[in-house]
């Protein structure tokens, strides 16, 4: 019986975790500024706009890496966000 309520309990914290992670990433050809500003670190208003502006001018994000096309965004913040960029899912509010 302890086993399988450990094994249990295991199962849950996976879950959990797996679900907090999906709600950490977030979709940069749909969210709004305030969220990108908000989920996102390194990325104030201005930088937020700019991604913003870029897809309005662009079009949406056809692969991850070209957020780096956005000013101020650069390869050693896009390794430290890539897990948490999203083309297709994700927060947008």
């Amino acid at each position: 019986m302890r086993g399988s309520i450990k094994w249990l309990a295991v199962a849950i914290l996976s879950l959990w975790v797996g679900i907090v992670a999906a709600l950490d990433i977030i979709n940069i050809n749909q969210a709004g500024t305030e969220a990108l500003a908000r989920h996102l670190s390194g990325i104030g208003p201005v930088k937020a706009q700019a991604i913003v502006d870029w897809r309005e001018k662009y079009g949406a994000f056809s692969d991850i890496e070209q957020i780096m096309e956005v000013s101020g965004i650069g390869p050693k913040w896009f390794e430290t966000h890539r897990e948490r960029l999203s083309l297709d899912s994700g927060l947008v509010e």
